[in-house]
């Protein structure tokens, strides 16, 4: 069952700048498409407009080629997951799950078979007789994902589902939603500002800025091909070098990579340096001091190493090491190395994000 949603647009206030412009992407039958993005992007505003808890200015949206911009929200064969649970805190988790299908008039039987069965696809069969309150917030929100499967939807829409929880259960909450989806394969439709959870969970990540889609594609896709600086930025928690062309390289003080194609010497450019795609290599005795990196902290993060490099124009950057890398280099504070920017990605231009 796809969603295609096309030129969809919403302006709250006459006058104002819109919360979603122009906005256009298909989540494809059994897929999740995740709508990614700062806070204030407006991916939440169009997950509302496909649930019909908003009305749309402008634009169409599909549900399996269903015009369905107008209809009620009801009718649109939607399952719904908040990020806050919304789960009804008189009644127990067998009650809350069978909410939905007792609106629709099912019979005891099949609500008692379905609910069951849910609470099996959810492993939480032990639980049906207590209350929300007696549940962590990991099990309340797969009694949510229960509640919304339960009336079988066309689609999806989970609204940062897992925004509420620590991170310890976010990411368990992804591993048991992948797991989830292989059985189901409902199609799913995702918000989230958590790049991780998009690049884990995702098969399209379709990512907004301002109220419109900046670039849309596989998560790998716009993690090496970002499309913009903001895009960079955005995945994959880049520190920001400025440079200029020279030679058909863009140089960064004493580094260089390639310049982008059709770059005019003197040009100003500007690198997006991810801390998992720098290279860091040991000097020689003769290496000019110049052309080095100093460390300036080194922060031990579970299995790995946070870097803080002083580069020779000033410049700081992040660079993330394993730690037997950073042993194996003997590094410690006040060392100096050798960056190489071969993984950069590199744009024309002196952008402000």
């Amino acid at each position: 069952m796809s969603v295609k949603v096309t030129n969809l647009g919403k302006r709250y206030a006459n006058g104002g700048l819109p919360a979603v412009h122009e906005v256009s992407f298909v989540a494809e039958t059994g897929s999740i498409t995740t709508l990614l993005g700062p806070s204030g992007s407006g991916k939440t505003t169009v997950l509302r407009l496909i649930a019909g808890l908003e009305e749309a200015d402008r634009g169409e949206i599909e549900i399996h080629g269903t015009p369905s911009v107008h209809l009620p929200a009801q009718q649109r064969g939607l399952g719904f997951v908040f990020q806050g649970y919304a789960l009804f805190s008189h009644l127990d988790v067998r009650a809350n799950i069978a909410f939905g299908l007792h609106v629709k008039g099912e019979a005891h039987k099949v609500i008692t078979e379905r609910v069951d069965e849910l609470l099996q696809l959810v492993q939480l069969q032990d639980l049906g007789a207590r209350m929300p309150s007696q549940l962590s917030g990991g099990q309340r929100q797969r009694v949510a994902f229960a509640r919304a499967l339960a009336t079988r939807p066309r689609v999806l829409l989970l609204d940062e589902p897992f925004g509420a929880l620590d991170a310890r259960v976010r990411i368990e909450l992804r591993d048991w939603l992948q797991a989830l989806h292989a059985q189901t394969h409902v199609t799913t439709i995702l918000v989230t500002h958590d790049q991780d959870e998009a690049l884990e969970l995702s098969d399209q990540i379709v990512l907004m800025q301002t109220g419109r889609v900046v670039q849309k594609g596989a998560p790998h896709e716009l993690y090496d091909h970002p499309a913009s600086p903001f895009v960079a930025s955005f995945i994959g928690n880049a520190s920001v070098l400025r440079g200029h062309v020279s030679g058909g390289r863009a140089s960064f003080g004493a580094s260089s990579v390639a310049a982008p194609g059709g770059s005019a010497d003197g040009a100003s450019v500007q690198a997006y340096v991810r801390p998992s795609d720098v290279k860091l290599t040991r000097p020689e005795a003769d290496t000019p001091a110049v052309s080095l990196a100093l460390v300036s902290s080194l922060t031990r993060v579970g299995g790995y190493v946070k870097i803080d490099l002083k580069l020779p124009t000033d410049e700081m950057m992040t660079v993330q090491v394993s730690r037997a890398e950073a042993e194996q280099l003997r590094l410690a504070e006040g060392e100096r190395v050798i960056v190489d920017l071969g993984e950069a990605k590199v744009f024309v231009g002196d952008y402000t994000i």
